[in-house]
């Protein structure tokens, strides 16, 4: 078995804000893209993402964003990973990379990003989704999916095609693309988690450390094949750079991501 770090959802260059925590939900934001899904398609307790975003983010009370490489507006959302459906894509370098570390049925991706818990009193007294007061931004992981299959363009592009037509992965440009997989779970195989302070990666929130330092005396398991920890201080964990996955050393990996996936989920 092989456990997968995998970075998904809002952060600084994507969105430009973490994704909110509210009443102890984990509420990952789909980064802005050219994807036919829009951010007014999705809503969370009958509030439509624009209406949350406006008072979520105050620096873009209006959602617009805007390629980061050439600037063109960006009126779409990418919705993956898809833990309604329990299904994942991935595409280029990023794929080739889990190719190329055997990622397939049995395997388990962890899902971690950029949160910050809501202003719980704001949202049930009038709806309004806005940060906590003083909250940090930590990362955390949010969610979990085990592969139970693996289909591969372009030798599976049909079938991704006529199965998972509502997912990203299965549009014309991607299916077109032979780098191109869609890695789908079994029913009940996957989830959101509950928030809980043992998913939460940062060491010491709202202090001294940064979000992306994490705690290495209760996450030293997150070892990963290849990649030394960036960090020379005591009890610090830190890879740098950007990057989407991350396959984790076997060992003691396994058995705290089984662990993890029998916490609740939402």
């Amino acid at each position: 078995m092989k456990i997968i770090l995998s970075r998904k959802g809002f952060d600084s260059a994507n969105g430009g804000c973490a994704s909110p925590i509210i009443d102890d939900r984990f509420l990952s934001l789909p980064i802005p893209s050219h994807d036919t899904a829009r951010f007014a398609d999705l809503s969370f307790e009958g509030r439509s993402y624009p209406d949350l975003l406006r008072t979520w983010n105050k620096k873009n009370p209006e959602a617009k964003y805007f390629c980061n490489s050439c600037g063109v507006p960006l009126e779409g959302c990418h919705v993956d990973p898809d833990l309604e459906n329990g299904w994942f894509g991935q595409i280029g370098s990023a794929q080739g990379y889990l190719r190329n570390n055997g990622v397939g049925p049995g395997d388990i991706f962890l899902f971690f990003g950029r949160f910050q818990c809501a202003d719980e009193a704001a949202w049930k007294r009038d709806g309004e989704l806005r940060p906590e007061k003083d909250a940090p931004v930590i990362h955390a992981i949010y969610g979990w999916l085990e592969v139970g299959k693996v289909l591969e363009c372009p030798a599976r592009a049909e079938e991704i095609r006529q199965l998972y037509s509502g997912h990203p992965h299965a549009s014309e440009a991607r299916l077109a693309d032979k780098s191109n997989a869609l890695y789908v779970a079994e029913p009940g195989r996957f989830g959101v988690f509950k928030f809980d302070e043992e998913l939460v990666l940062t060491l010491n929130p709202g202090k001294e450390s940064k979000t992306a330092t994490w705690d290495m005396n209760r996450f030293s398991y997150l070892k990963v094949n290849g990649r030394n920890n960036q960090s020379n201080i005591p009890g610090e964990l830190y890879y740098r750079g950007i990057w989407q996955e991350l396959v984790l050393d076997s060992g003691d990996a396994e058995k705290r991501a089984l662990d993890l996936i029998k916490k609740p989920t939402r």
